[in-house]
């Protein structure tokens, strides 16, 4: 599963606790399932996401954010 689909189902207090588990806040925990300014993991966070939440899984959270990189490689910024 997708962090960005992950989040939006989550309660208030699931996300406040997969944030405190992963060792970052609540705003950027939401800054990087929304993708806001091209926000991107490390690989070390991406790993203690995936150890936070079983539904998370670092292959699909690679995915999620190399796809990221590919949708704006072409664009002109």
């Amino acid at each position: 599963m997708r962090l960005s689909e992950l989040h939006p189902v989550l309660s208030r207090e699931e996300r406040c606790a997969l944030a405190v588990a992963c060792g970052i806040s609540t705003g950027y925990l939401w800054q990087l399932a929304t993708r806001w300014r091209r926000k991107k993991p490390t690989v070390d966070l991406l790993a203690k996401l995936a150890a936070a939440e079983p539904r998370l899984t670092v292959a699909e959270l690679v995915k999620e954010f190399a796809d990221v990189q590919t949708a704006f490689a072409g664009s002109a910024f």
